[in-house]
């Protein structure tokens, strides 16, 4: 068999059986890098490992691998924001993953993310060094998913709110 017949081969196997597309995977793996973690592809498999075996779901047509990245961060800034701040991002405000394989995103309304402001600006005011361990839990995970939704709460004191 010729090298590329073999390639052609190989590549046909694989998108039988893995059936997300090259664009999805990348995607996931690109937010979770940007969120901080440090091996991303391998939070990705965890995160598929856990939707599976909580949703019961085994067939990989049926999963938005990208979605399941996004989903993955959302679900850690909730419980740290809550663990620290005492505030859910998805029950006290609206927090939410848009699924859309390659073009998932966090979603939420300019509402939410005042409520968040306020939540952090108090919290920076009472207790800065518990709003710092909050911030900089999980390698910086909140800080960063913060930053990527452009949730400046600083931006806010500075300007006396």
């Amino acid at each position: 068999m010729e090298e590329e017949q073999l390639n052609n081969e190989v590549e046909t196997f694989c998108s039988n059986v893995v059936p997300f597309g090259y664009r999805d995977i990348e995607a996931g793996i690109k937010i979770l890098d940007e969120m901080g973690y440090s091996n991303p592809s391998n939070v990705l498999v965890e995160a598929l490992e856990h939707w599976q075996e909580s949703t019961d779901i085994k067939d990989l047509n049926k999963i938005d691998i990208t979605c399941l990245a996004y989903d993955w961060i959302i679900q850690e800034v909730r419980n740290l924001i809550d663990q620290y701040l005492g505030f859910d991002i998805q029950n006290d405000a609206y927090f939410e993953v848009h699924p859309n394989y390659m073009c998932s995103c966090f979603d939420f309304s300019e509402e939410d993310k005042q409520k968040l402001i306020k939540v952090l600006n108090i919290e920076y005011k009472k207790d800065p060094d518990n709003l710092d361990y909050c911030l900089s839990s999980s390698n910086g995970l909140v800080k960063l998913w913060l930053e990527y939704n452009d949730i400046n709460f600083l931006e806010g004191l500075k300007n006396g709110k």
